[in-house]
């Protein structure tokens, strides 16, 4: 209940940030997910993110994520950026929680990263520290907290048309996501897509494919993800 309590109050906070003043680009998406690995086969959940922006030098982020097994993440991020003549510059910082009840476990990453987005491609580059907790003490009631203080963070993605245009197609390969952080080594490969119906509704689409690995001590082998939804732009 403590997992699906802080999950529900990161919801409402999306909701409390799409009411804000600032009606620049303020967003909310809403996405179900279904997803197949070696560990739990078949899985669905829903996603939820809200965007708010103040001016046009700075941005908010909450996203929200529940699965099956009994898997839930809440990221905040905060991101100040530069808009140039060509692009923007923008840092990134992130406070993401990950619980797997099923496991007994959660991570916790605190992460900074600097980018630079332009219409075509974006690149990102940054570190993380990385906390996973054993959150029931199953080994004679002893903890298993694992501390790593520095992780490399990335991520690089493209476009095959203009930000502004009404649809768009691009991929890239991350090892991090709004509701899961990976080891250097584990790459996220993905391609997504977007539909504008009119000026304030999108429909969007993900595929996520991850080698091999996982961040938090469960043995996926590979796995893969779908997410279909609508963004709604205040």
């Amino acid at each position: 209940m403590k997992h699906i309590s802080i999950t529900v109050a990161l919801i409402f906070l999306a909701s409390l940030l799409s009411a804000g003043e600032n009606s620049a680009c303020r967003s909310l998406t809403v996405m179900g997910m279904y997803g197949w690995n070696e560990t739990w086969h078949n899985y669905g959940g829903v996603d939820i993110a809200a965007v708010l922006p103040a001016g046009g030098w700075f941005e908010a982020a909450v996203a929200a994520e529940v699965h099956n097994p009994k898997t839930y993440a809440v990221t905040a991020t905060a991101r100040p950026k530069i808009n140039l003549k060509a692009g923007a510059l923008f840092l990134d910082c992130s406070a993401h929680y990950r619980a797997h009840a099923s496991y007994g476990t959660a991570d916790f990453n605190l992460a900074a990263s600097a980018g630079y987005r332009m219409d075509y491609f974006s690149v990102q580059i940054g570190a993380t520290s990385h906390f996973t907790y054993d959150l029931e003490r199953k080994n004679g009631g002893k903890s298993e907290n694992i501390s790593e203080p520095l992780n490399l963070l990335y991520r690089a993605s493209f476009n095959v048309r203009p930000a502004s245009s009404r649809w768009n197609v691009g991929g890239g390969v991350a090892n991090y996501t709004d509701y899961e952080y990976e080891r250097t080594w584990v790459p996220m490969f993905f391609l997504d897509g977007r539909f504008d119906i009119d000026e304030r509704l999108s429909v969007l689409c993900r595929f996520d494919l991850k080698s091999a690995g996982t961040f938090h001590g469960t043995a996926e082998f590979w796995g893969a993800a779908f997410r279909a939804g609508v963004r709604y732009s205040f």
